[in-house]
């Protein structure tokens, strides 16, 4: 369940031509240099680069963000937050690599753990840390949003979003692909002896091919070359054919299929693989985004304590237990009032399975920080897996729902507390509760295989087992481990075995409001015999406001002004006003899929929707827009 996941979109041109010079320049000089923290609406950039490198680094962040969203509509921002760390200091690097002596000369590493994201570099002489980072960046963006999609969609999209050129006036995206041939001559790949065929890049998966292979380069450079050729190149009837291919995988289609369908026959698709042909220069061209004030960007030096509290959660998110530890009681041996280091000790505890200690150091932190949202989190995943006691489970739901309180978009909080309340919840309220969270979860990072595993789950526990397909068919595509990808085709073939019987599994008769749910293990008694509480499991605590607030309904109004959108969702006779000044910063969904052709202005009247808003005061027209999932299904109604 707990694990860090590699990022899967990495292996881009960039990487290939600074990883020789790596190692080289003021590596030791680096290593007693003072660690940095700079911080700006949407990046944390720490490391012991000079300050002044930094902050150019996590400007440069920031606008390249405002051109993904500004340009393609994909989601920039995820459900964990994301640390970049540029650092020379080989101490750092060789305690990352442990004893794999293949990772000691990386230039880069993304961990994708279960908490936070790390995006970490060693500037390289060749070019600039930011060369480096963009494609990192691009390629957790691509994963935050396509997961499912084939491995050579993915590493070619991460590599055309990699190419961004900001200037005074105007900004390009995609632009100054030079094409596959002469990429191929460029990267050291002669053209004469090219072996790469359309069927190798279509079968190409991760882990087929070791890093040094001397096919990876011709696979990158192909990859790029198709991406851009779908991005750019009109076909009849497909302006964007990307788009077209992406809806057809989206849709089962294989690779292959999909090509052919928007390409044309399979010697036309192969004849306009093998020339490479198409405009290398187009590109997305939009005005350059505004830079961010310098009064909003503070910089400020960490503690050594601080420093080892960062390199032990690294490690920590990367999967390296053992190692994180060191780091994490350094980190307390020298401030023993860190609450940071507190506080992921108590998560690498509940990794390790040693709840009383996780909650000893989780306490420490609250005492130190009580509005910290990790340690609520860590406390209510420090409760026992094998038969909690009702009041064990109720703490646990309390500290969840703290945790989402304070911080309303972190995705973990909100799977955890799906979860819990799938496995033990006992009212309809609460499986439908477990939805609604699951689904938040999911629009925060619609292509992380976990938290669509938790709402297929949900909404089959909810009895809407059509509608837990999809997200089922998503993790089983998204997947990275067998243990995933087991768990999503066991769901399916749970479905269909009910489907079969003409029933569906933990489904409540439409109308039902029993307080039972029934145990996974008939032969014990459900845990909530033995508490004194009946009702919902999650409740709103009385003084409390609720951050975020959601409503499943049909979409009956809508009115675009400029950037402007004004909606309004009707459900159960009553019509909610939704308001927000720019609705290119609103994420709009095609049911689980962030979809790059909805148009809200036009494509959303009429449909059923899932609409997440942020209440304003008392008196005001219409609340603040925060997201919109278009539906397939019908709207929930109150029973």
């Amino acid at each position: 369940m707990f694990r860090a996941r590699d990022a899967r979109y990495l292996l881009t041109l960039a990487m290939l031509v600074i990883a020789p010079a790596a190692g080289r320049g003021s590596a030791a000089a680096a290593s007693d240099a003072p660690w940095t923290e700079v911080n700006t609406p949407h990046f944390v950039v720490v490391g012991n680069t000079p300050a002044k490198e930094l902050r150019g680094i996590a400007l440069e962040l920031e606008r390249t963000r405002a051109v993904y969203l500004r340009a393609s509509g994909v989601r920039v921002d995820g459900g964990r937050p994301l640390i970049v760390l540029v650092t020379h200091d080989n101490r750092f690097w060789n305690r990352f690599a442990a004893n794999d002596n293949r990772q000691k000369n990386w230039v880069g590493q993304a961990a994708r753990g279960q908490q936070k994201e790390y995006l970490a570099v060693r500037p390289s002489t060749s070019l600039g840390p930011f060369s480096l980072l963009r494609s990192m960046y691009a390629g957790h963006v691509v994963e935050l949003n396509y997961a499912w999609a084939p491995y050579w969609l993915g590493n070619g999209f991460t590599s055309v979003l990699s190419r961004v050129a900001i200037e005074d006036r105007k900004a390009r995206l995609g632009g100054a692909s030079i094409g596959y041939p002469r990429s191929l001559f460029l990267y050291g790949v002669s053209r004469d002896t090219r072996s790469v065929t359309l069927e190798d890049l279509l079968n190409w998966k991760p882990g087929t091919l070791k890093p040094n292979d001397p096919k990876l380069p011709a696979l990158l450079v192909a990859a790029d070359s198709l991406v851009h050729r779908l991005l750019f190149v009109k076909e009849p009837g497909h302006p964007i054919p990307l788009n077209d291919v992406m809806r057809r995988l989206e849709d089962g289609m294989d690779s292959e299929q999909a090509l052919e369908q928007v390409l044309g026959d399979k010697s036309t698709v192969r004849k306009k693989f093998a020339s490479g042909e198409g405009d290398p220069t187009k590109a997305f061209i939009l005005p350059a985004p505004a830079e961010v004030p310098l009064d909003q960007v503070p910089i400020r030096t960490m503690s050594p304590a601080e420093v080892s509290a960062l390199e032990g959660d690294f490690l920590l998110q990367d999967g390296k237990l053992p190692e994180a530890r060191i780091c994490l009681e350094e980190a307390i041996r020298i401030e023993p009032n860190l609450a940071v280091a507190h506080v992921t000790l108590g998560l690498l505890s509940v990794r390790e399975g040693k709840l009383d200690e996780a909650r000893r150091h989780v306490a420490d932190a609250l005492r130190l920080e009580p509005s910290n949202y990790l340690g609520h989190y860590a406390l209510g995943l420090a409760m026992p897996a094998d038969k909690p006691s009702g009041d064990e489970i109720i703490q646990a739901a309390h500290e969840l729902t703290e945790a989402i309180r304070l911080r309303p978009d972190f995705a973990p909080a909100l799977k955890a507390m799906a979860e819990l309340l799938v496995q033990h919840g006992h009212s309809l309220q609460d499986r439908d509760t477990a939805v609604t969270l699951a689904r938040r979860a999911v629009s925060l990072e619609p292509s992380n295989p976990d938290y669509t595993l938790v709402l297929a789950r949900a909404l089959a526990a909810a009895g809407k087992t059509e509608a837990a397909r999809l997200p089922y068919r998503i993790a089983l595509g998204a997947a990275r481990d067998d243990t995933t990808r087991n768990a999503a085709l066991a769901g399916l073939k749970e479905l269909d075995a009910n489907a079969s019987a003409g029933t569906s599994a933990n489904a409540p008769v439409s109308g039902q409001t029993s307080d039972t749910h029934p145990a996974a293990d008939s032969t014990q008694a459900t845990p909530w015999a033995q508490s004194p509480e009946q009702g919902p499991l999650l409740k709103r605590r009385p003084g409390v406001p609720r951050e975020l607030s959601s409503v499943e309904g049909k979409i009956t109004q809508v009115n675009c002004s400029g950037f402007q959108i004004r909606l309004s969702v009707e459900k159960n006779g009553q019509s909610l006003a939704l308001e927000s000044e720019d609705y290119v910063a609103v994420p709009f969904y095609d049911d689980l899929h962030q979809d790059e052709g909805l148009k809200p202005c036009t494509e959303l009247l009429g449909h059923n929707a899932y609409v997440t808003y942020r209440p304003r005061a008392a008196g005001t027209e219409a609340e603040e827009l925060v997201s919109v999932l278009r539906l397939t299904h019908p709207p929930a109604t109150t029973p």
